[in-house]
């Protein structure tokens, strides 16, 4: 991953990584197969590392909540430390390895996997907030997680070019499609 993250794929060389590692290039072999399954590997790695520190609690907390105030609460923070702009370098980075898909199959497939548990735990959790109540009754959880996601990546493209957006107008749009698209109210609470 370091290798990757420094220098890109082209920089990946088994012996130079089983010496850092301190082993022999089979056992690097052995491991993953080839040098494909190595930065496979660590491309998945990479781009499900890029949502845990932010993401990883959040369903628990989601289905934690017992009142829409908690709730929206939960929700707000969540979004608040991903949109951070400590968040950025995550964003480019999964936009990095998205766009490597194209060139490999086995990582297609090992991050539609990854999305397919987010949506899961994400999709239970909004499910039980919709059994209790603090949600909209037609809300499809799992379908909301990946439109919220799709504009999480989409937020990336604002980036590359901050001098032409308003960066707190767009993050204030966003909060409010999340919260009308959740709670049918895109009244927002304050910031936590």
């Amino acid at each position: 991953m370091r290798v990757i993250d420094e220098h890109g794929e082209a920089a990946v060389h088994i012996r130079d990584i089983a010496a850092a590692c301190g082993v022999t290039s089979p056992i690097v072999y052995k491991a993953y197969g080839s040098r494909e399954g190595l930065i496979v590997a660590a491309h998945t790695e990479r781009y499900i590392s890029s949502w845990r520190e932010t993401a990883h609690d959040v369903p628990e907390a989601i289905m934690a909540a017992n009142t829409v105030d908690e709730l929206k609460a939960v929700i707000a923070g969540a979004i608040r430390a991903i949109l951070g702009p400590e968040r950025h370098i995550h964003r480019r980075t999964r936009h990095e390895i998205l766009g490597s898909l194209v060139h490999h199959e086995a990582l297609e497939k090992a991050v539609v996997e990854q999305l397919a548990l987010m949506r899961d735990r994400f999709g239970n959790a909004f499910e039980a907030a919709r059994q209790k109540g603090l949600v909209r009754p037609d809300l499809n959880g799992a379908t909301a997680f990946m439109w919220y996601i799709g504009q999480i990546e989409g937020r990336f493209l604002i980036e590359l070019d901050m001098a032409g957006v308003d960066e707190a107008t767009w993050n204030r749009i966003f909060l409010e499609a999340v919260f009308f698209s959740l709670f049918e109210d895109p009244s927002v609470p304050a910031p936590i």
